[in-house]
Order: C-alpha cells, then structure tokens, then sequence
C-alpha cells in the first residue's frame, strides 16, 4: 500500500507539472495562432480543423508527456503483462468466442494482444496510444461541439483534453477501454449530426423545388 501511495502521489505531481505546462502552452499557442487563425471560420474548414487539431494536440501532449515515462500500474499485470490470454498465441479468438476473460472487452482486449506483440513489457507504447486515442476524442468533442454551434467549442475541447479528471484514463494503461469506447461513441453522434444536417438540407431542397 505505501508503494502504491508513493506512486500515486508522484503521478499525480507529475500531472500537476505537465496540466501547467499544457496550459501555458495552450494560451501560448492560442496567442500565436489568433493571427494566423484571424478572418478564418468555420466556413474555412481544413484550415480552422487544422489549427484547433494542432492545438489541442499541442496541449495534450505536453501536459500528458510524464505519462511517457510510467509505468505499468494497479490491475495492469492481471489484464495485460501476466494474463495468459494475451501471452496465448490464440488469445485473439479466446477474447472473443470463449468466457476464459476476466471481463468481456474484446476490442481493448485485442488491442492489447495486437500492442503485446508490438511492444511486449515495455509500457511506454501503451502509454502513447492511449495519449493519442485521449487527443482524437478532444478533436472529435470539438467537432461535434462545432456541428451543434456551441460557442467557444474549441475551449471546451482544451478543457476536456488536459483537465486531471481524464488522468486516470489517459495515463493507465488497462483504461484503454475508456478511451477505445469514448473514440467510438464520439464517432458514432459526429456521423449522425452529419447525417442529421444532410437530411435537412435535403428536406429543404426538395421543399424549395
């Protein structure tokens, strides 16, 4: 338990030190892109996508980069480092069409099967996928914010991306699930807002016509 404590509190400094740097960074990079972002809108799309992606990343990134150097923590060796599943050569199919899982995750589960071949017992793999997923979903909450005209959508995204509630998700490596499903779901409103918006428009040029 002490060790566990010790980690716990020197991950959490860690985050502390990071989330102010993402911060300071962020206003930074906000104050230098104000002008290359200035009389563009969302009417400019892959412009204005870029410049809040490359901000929003930029943020994440720099206050999740001590997760880099983690380790693997908590229940991570009873899902991933001693799971026999994972290890298994047919643990891919097991996950899927056998009850031997401690719980049913199969896409997480397989994705950890596929990253064990990949990097083994070496966590820092893990840890940048997991930042990566964490950064899709600030950049698709921030899209979908964009869809239904929330104001000051790309702040919210900023906020979502690097505020200390999403640690224990980005930075622990069994909580891939987290991040897997939130990419999933944040894709499955974003295309039906999409789908939403064709249909109207749709709608309305047939009642023009």
């Amino acid at each position: 338990m002490h060790d566990s404590d010790e980690l716990m509190r020197e991950a959490l400094v860690l985050v502390a030190i990071g989330s102010v740097a993402g911060f300071s960074l962020a206003y930074l990079a906000a104050r230098s892109l104000g002008t290359v972002l200035h009389g563009i809108g969302p009417a400019d799309p892959l412009a204005y996508g870029t410049g809040v992606a490359l901000l929003l990343s930029v943020a994440l990134v720099a206050a999740y980069l001590p997760a880099f150097r983690g380790g693997f923590i908590f229940d991570d060796n009873v899902f991933l480092t001693e799971n026999p599943l994972i290890h298994a050569a047919d643990g891919l199919s097991r996950f899927w069409f056998s009850r031997e899982a401690l719980d049913y995750w199969p896409v997480t589960s397989s994705t950890l099967w596929l990253e064990w071949r990949l990097w083994g017992d070496r966590p820092m793999g893990y840890h940048v996928l997991n930042v990566v997923l964490h950064a899709a979903n600030a950049i698709l909450i921030w899209a979908i914010l964009q869809y239904l005209n929330i104001p000051y959508a790309w702040w919210v995204a900023l906020v979502f991306a690097i505020h200390p509630v999403n640690v224990a998700t980005a930075a622990w490596v069994s909580e891939q699930k987290n991040t897997q499903s939130m990419f999933f779901c944040a894709l499955a409103v974003l295309s039906y807002l999409r789908f939403d918006r064709r249909s109207l428009q749709s709608q309305r040029r047939i009642e023009y016509e």
